[in-house]
């Protein structure tokens, strides 16, 4: 165990041959009067000195903050996200310690509503096996707003963007991040506003 100099426990372990229960601790006040009171904020399981099993992260408030499944140390299997209220952030699979399958964002609840709705925001598909995804977006609606291809995390490939009443917006291509090649802007009505043409970031041509 681990203490500060009130006494106050701030981590716990029980490890025999790098393999046990990790839990950590901090000290919450919620106003300057409140006393105080020590919440658990990380607990997790090691094998050979390696995270292998469950890691749950949680909020100031109690709630759960994150649940993330490993393996030999690398991140594996199915995981989720929370915001503080309670409601679902994020979820998806990890494999080999990269995120693999769809993994999908939601919006934070809105005050406004008196029920509470679990909405998606960001959609990542990724292939099998590969660093490439597609990412779309949506609006807090359900509408498509953009979708694009990634390459590492970043863009490349096609880019499409729409307005919120549906159309398309805006289309192009990114080279590792850079704009590349033809590049479109529409009236709401279908027809083309601007014509563009990048060569790595720079225009070319009329335009």
């Amino acid at each position: 165990e681990w203490r500060d100099l009130d006494g106050k426990l701030l981590k716990s372990t029980s490890f025999t041959e790098g393999t046990g229960a990790l839990f950590d601790y901090a000290f919450v006040k919620n106003s300057k009067d409140d006393p105080g009171r020590m919440l658990l904020q990380l607990e997790s399981t090691y094998k050979n000195s390696k995270l292998d099993g469950v890691e749950i992260t949680y909020h100031q408030n109690g709630n759960l903050r994150s649940e993330y499944h490993y393996i030999n140390g690398q991140k594996e299997g199915s995981f989720r996200e929370w915001y503080s209220g309670g409601y679902l952030k994020v979820e998806g699979q990890n494999s080999n310690d990269i995120p693999a399958g769809v993994i999908k964002e939601y919006y934070p609840p809105d005050p406004d509503e008196s029920v509470v709705r679990t909405v998606l925001h960001k959609e990542t598909i990724y292939e099998e096996g590969k660093d490439r995804a597609i990412l779309n977006e949506y609006s807090p609606k359900g509408l498509l707003l953009s979708t694009r291809s990634l390459k590492e995390g970043e863009s490349d490939g096609e880019v499409k963007e729409y307005f919120k009443k549906g159309g398309l917006k805006l289309s192009g291509n990114f080279l590792n991040a850079l704009k590349d090649g033809e590049w479109k802007e529409y009236y709401s009505d279908g027809k083309i506003r601007f014509q563009y043409f990048y060569i790595l970031d720079k225009l070319h041509g009329e335009y």
